[in-house]
């Protein structure tokens, strides 16, 4: 993540150093913490931890150790409250090697600063506390696009607050990122869980709870990825990973006129069609004197199997009229939609500018 900081700091003094999931593979690291004694001892720990977390220690231990087996170095909290869960997410940044922890919630305040000001240094150092809605949190995150290697999701467990929360993440996720949903036994998170999972191709829950769902008991069959727990457990690809859905993708305006967009694929797909609409948004200094302005593109090309390059011209280029004199700020969307087998991006997309 970038825009929070980070730092490399030992533990504290008598911390202990639990253990980092060996397994190769999240699906199995979720299956050996069922039974390994080094999660046991970790339940031990967080049964006698001194916290104001609201969660039960099997959850503790499965986030600390989550963050261990990731090697997470940016984190962020949906949902902080007092802090103690923050502190927990904080000591196991530590332990993997110190990070920076994103914890946003809109009703912390003052006491949020209270707890953050007893925590030792190299806790607090990593932390920023945000007093803010999640929207409001992701409004801020739009010049930045700080990407998440971690992201607990505890906020307000409403179906539309937390698939918003969800949809949010998924943009700000780095490849691979792990995204725990706290009380997956409420119908809200498990099910926008599901909605969410069927529309993002390449993402999946770690555990089986969503094999292990019946349709016929669509609510006496909600359950998590690990027993004992009341979490659920989801994986970001590797890669984004292009569907019949557009992936919206934020990027850089470096010119005055787009020229193209080029694509680099992971060659394994079976071919499709690609659709790409651009839209170059500017937004004025003087709003009593000028209106924002925006402007947009569609290109489509076919692609052929195992096609890695794919160039998506545009002609003429996609250009604002408003003076760059007259513009405090100014975007660039893609949108980009396949038809076909989903398809990875082996890259970012890399628009094409005229100077």
């Amino acid at each position: 993540m970038s825009g929070f900081g980070a730092i490399a700091a030992p533990l504290p003094a008598g911390e202990p150093r639990l253990a980092r999931p060996s397994a190769p593979t999240l699906d199995a690291a979720i299956a050996a913490m069922g039974s390994e004694a080094d999660h046991r001892a970790a339940i031990a720990f967080f049964t006698d931890y001194r916290r104001r977390s609201l969660m039960f220690p099997p959850d503790l231990a499965l986030l600390y150790r989550l963050v261990l087996w990731r090697r997470a170095k940016s984190v962020l909290e949906i949902g902080s409250y007092f802090g103690g869960t923050t502190e927990m997410l904080a000591r196991a940044l530590l332990a993997a090697g110190g990070g920076s922890l994103a914890a946003v919630d809109p009703w912390g305040e003052p006491m949020f600063g209270r707890t953050l000001a007893e925590w030792p240094e190299p806790l607090r150092r990593q932390v920023t506390f945000f007093p803010l809605t999640s929207m409001d949190f992701f409004i801020s995150c739009r010049a930045a696009e700080p990407r998440f290697d971690l992201v607990l999701i505890d906020g307000n467990h409403d179906y539309e607050f937390v698939l918003h929360d969800l949809t949010m993440t998924a943009r700000h996720a780095a490849a691979g990122a792990v995204v725990v949903l706290d009380d997956c036994d409420q119908a809200g998170v498990f099910h926008a869980a599901r909605d969410f999972l069927a529309v993002h191709p390449g993402w999946h829950e770690a555990g089986g709870a969503m094999a292990r769902w019946d349709r016929a008991r669509p609510l006496a069959s909600m359950g998590p990825s690990l027993a004992g727990t009341k979490m659920l457990v989801l994986e970001a690809p590797s890669a984004p990973t292009l569907g019949e859905r557009p992936l919206s993708l934020a990027l850089a305006v470096e010119g005055t006129g787009l020229k193209g967009i080029e694509l680099e694929l992971v060659p394994d797909h079976g071919g499709g069609a690609i659709e790409a609409l651009a839209v170059l948004r500017a937004f004025p200094h003087d709003a009593d004197r000028l209106r924002p302005e925006q402007r947009q593109a569609l290109v489509r090309a076919e692609i052929g199997r195992g096609q890695a390059l794919a160039w998506l011209g545009l002609a003429p280029p996609l250009a604002l009229a408003m003076r760059e004199a007259d513009t405090a700020r100014r975007e660039l969307e893609i949108l980009l939609s396949w038809s076909g087998e989903p398809v990875r991006l082996a890259a970012p997309p890399m628009p094409h500018w005229s100077k």
